[in-house]
């Protein structure tokens, strides 16, 4: 008789032996015998993935059996829709912008005679106090006292008749023994105009004036229209001085967006007096201001005395027009800020600041005159 190597059995495993399996006792020693040595090979406190691991090693092929482990999964992607429409709306306009300075780059370098204006709508013969303001030496009335104070030589010989007409491809203009050359490039500048500041280049007075804010450039550069002392946002200031008349007079109709704290509420009859239009106090003769858009924003209190902010775009620019209309209707305006112009905006220029003007941003400025605004991609990404 052969005998077998058992592995001890406690008084549990013995009691299932007499009791528990429900077949023999001999089947029932066996399958005990095989329980005891497969617990002594696993013992409890080693992990599921280190038998996995003990197994796939004595037998291979039953590792490609086993199903895989479960894996986290990695949360859900946020819904970027507005991010990835913003990149790829700014990565579109880099690529129009570049496109734009390789096709414009030669124009830039042109003589100012050629780039403001054309060989046909310049005329062979020129006043000389508009050529020297053409030059960025001075504004046309400082030229006229400087050609009277005799500073002023054309083709070496003095002139002091402010009449005197030259040929700007021709004749040599000397200013102080200087050569007056019309400028090779031009500037376009937006400011955001603090208050108590002056829309001129200089005061007599002594007063600070928006030039103090765009010096460093090297040239002469004049406002486009103008903001009261007391008003504050978007100025556009240039040296391409044959614009600045077209971009300003109110028969262009370039429009204005202004953000108006007022004193009163505001109800929405008012406002259709606004839009419908109004007489101006003080020109009860002359029409009508044209059409504007307004939109009341809120009703509040400051220092506990109701107030009305609106937001007004206009298409004109009378003299202090904003201030005046609102005064026409009783409603005394506290403070007042320019938002956009022309199709331009301040976007996060603080206040003070400056920056030049990109050549979209030109182009744009000088083909907004009429025409109605319609909502473009770049203000809904702003908003």
């Amino acid at each position: 008789m052969a005998f077998v190597a058992i592995p001890a059995l406690n008084l549990r495993a013995v009691r299932r032996l007499c009791t528990g399996r429900g077949g023999s006792f001999a089947e029932n020693w066996k399958a005990e015998v095989e329980s005891v040595k497969l617990n002594a090979q696993y013992p409890k406190n080693r992990s599921a993935k280190s038998r996995n691991r003990d197994e796939d090693s004595q037998d291979p092929q039953g590792a490609s059996e086993r199903p895989p482990e479960h894996k986290k999964k990695s949360p859900p992607v946020k819904d970027t829709t507005k991010q990835a429409k913003k990149v790829l709306f700014l990565k579109k306009r880099e690529q129009k912008l570049e496109q734009f300075v390789d096709a414009q780059r030669r124009q830039y370098v042109k003589d100012a005679s050629v780039q403001n204006d054309t060989q046909d709508d310049l005329s062979k013969s020129e006043r000389l106090h508009k050529y020297m303001s053409r030059c960025g030496l001075a504004s046309r009335r400082s030229a006229e006292r400087i050609i009277l104070e005799g500073r002023v030589t054309v083709n070496g010989e003095t002139v002091s008749d402010v009449g005197r007409k030259i040929n700007p491809f021709e004749d040599e203009v000397m200013v102080d023994n200087k050569v007056a050359r019309l400028m090779d490039l031009t500037s376009w500048v937006m400011l955001h105009k603090p208050t108590r500041v002056l829309s001129t280049v200089t005061d007599d007075r002594g007063r600070e004036t928006v030039s103090e804010f765009v010096q460093g450039l090297g040239k002469r550069l004049v406002p486009v229209g103008r903001l009261d002392r007391d008003t504050t946002g978007l100025l556009i200031l240039t040296n391409d001085y044959s614009w600045v008349h077209k971009l300003s007079h109110p028969s262009f109709m370039h429009k204005k967006s202004y953000f108006v704290t007022c004193r009163g509420h505001i109800s929405e009859d008012t406002a259709q007096e606004l839009r419908d239009g109004i007489l101006l106090p003080g020109e009860e003769e002359k029409p009508k201001t044209a059409p504007a858009n307004v939109k009341i924003l809120e009703h509040t209190k400051e220092r506990g005395e109701p107030v009305s902010k609106v937001l007004i775009t206009i298409r004109e620019g009378r003299n202090r027009q904003i201030r005046r209309m609102f005064y026409g209707i009783f409603h005394e305006v506290i403070t007042l800020h320019r938002e956009s112009f022309a199709g331009l905006r301040l976007g996060s220029l603080k206040l003070g600041e400056s920056r030049l003007l990109l050549p979209p941003e030109i182009i744009k400025l000088k083909t907004s005159g009429g025409g109605k605004w319609e909502k473009t991609p770049e203000d809904e990404l702003e908003e």
